[in-house]
C-alpha cells in the first residue's frame, strides 16, 4: 500500500520541476531567428559581441573594419602592432588600425586605388567573400566551365567576367551559399552585409575550415 501511495507523491514532485531553459544571449535573435544558431554559437566563442543594451541588431550594416575584426577573431589572429601609418583614413589609435593595418600588410584586402581603405564603410556581399577566403584561408579554385556553368545556374546577377565570380564560386562548391532560408535567385553583389548575414558567412566558414582555431 505503502508503494502505490508513493506514486502520487513522486508525480506531484516531478510536475514542480522547472526544467532550466536556455534563454537566447540577444534580446533580439529569438530562436525563430534565420540566423539564430550562428549568431548563438558566434557569441561562444566570442566572435560577435552585442550592443550594450542586449541587442545584436542582426539587421543593421557592418561595415568594413567590423568584418575583418570578427574575421580575426574567428581565426585566431593576433593583429602586430602598426609601426607607421597603413592608410590615409585609417586613423591611428582607433579601434580597428591594428587589424586593418595588418590585414593590408598580409593583403587579406586592399585599399582603394586613391590611397584610402574606407574603414567604415558598409561592406558588401562580395567584399564579405573574399575577405572570409582570404583570412581564413579557404580554397578560392580557378573558374571551370561546370563551375561557371553553376553560377548562372544559382544567380542571375553574377557575371563570370566579374572580379568576384571566383569567391562566388567557391562559395557554392563548400555550401557557403546560399545562406541559410535563401531561395534568390540574386546574389546581390553590391548589396551591404547585415550583422546576421556577416554571422552566417563567417560561422559556415569556421565550419567548412574544420572548426574553431586557436590564437596565433
Amino acid at each position: 500500500m505503502r508503494a502505490h501511495a508513493s506514486v502520487p507523491l513522486i508525480s506531484l514532485f516531478l510536475s514542480l520541476v522547472v526544467l532550466p531553459v536556455s534563454a537566447a544571449t540577444f534580446s533580439d535573435v529569438p530562436s525563430t531567428h534565420r540566423f539564430s544558431v550562428q549568431i548563438e554559437e558566434l557569441a561562444r566563442m566570442k566572435v560577435v559581441t552585442g550592443n550594450p543594451d542586449g541587442t545584436f541588431t542582426p539587421g543593421n550594416p557592418v561595415n568594413r573594419a567590423a568584418m575583418l575584426t570578427m574575421l580575426y577573431r574567428a581565426k585566431g589572429l593576433t593583429p602586430s602592432s602598426p609601426s607607421s601609418a597603413c592608410g590615409q583614413d585609417v586613423v591611428r589609435g582607433s579601434w580597428y588600425e591594428a587589424i586593418v593595418c595588418d590585414a593590408l600588410t598580409r593583403k587579406y584586402v586592399q585599399g582603394y586605388g586613391d590611397g584610402s581603405f574606407k574603414p567604415e564603410r558598409a561592406v558588401t556581399r562580395s567584399e564579405a567573400l573574399k575577405m572570409l577566403h582570404a583570412v581564413l584561408g579557404l580554397p578560392v579554385p580557378a573558374l571551370t566551365p561546370e563551375a561557371s556553368a553553376g553560377l548562372g545556374m544559382h544567380y542571375q546577377d553574377v557575371l563570370v567576367s566579374s572580379w568576384y565570380s571566383v569567391y562566388v564560386s567557391a562559395a557554392l562548391k563548400t555550401a557557403l551559399l546560399p545562406l541559410p532560408g535563401d531561395a534568390s535567385p540574386m546574389f546581390g553583389p553590391d548589396t551591404a552585409l547585415t550583422r546576421g548575414e556577416a554571422a552566417a558567412y563567417i560561422y559556415a566558414g569556421i565550419m567548412t575550415n574544420g572548426g574553431p582555431e586557436r590564437p596565433s
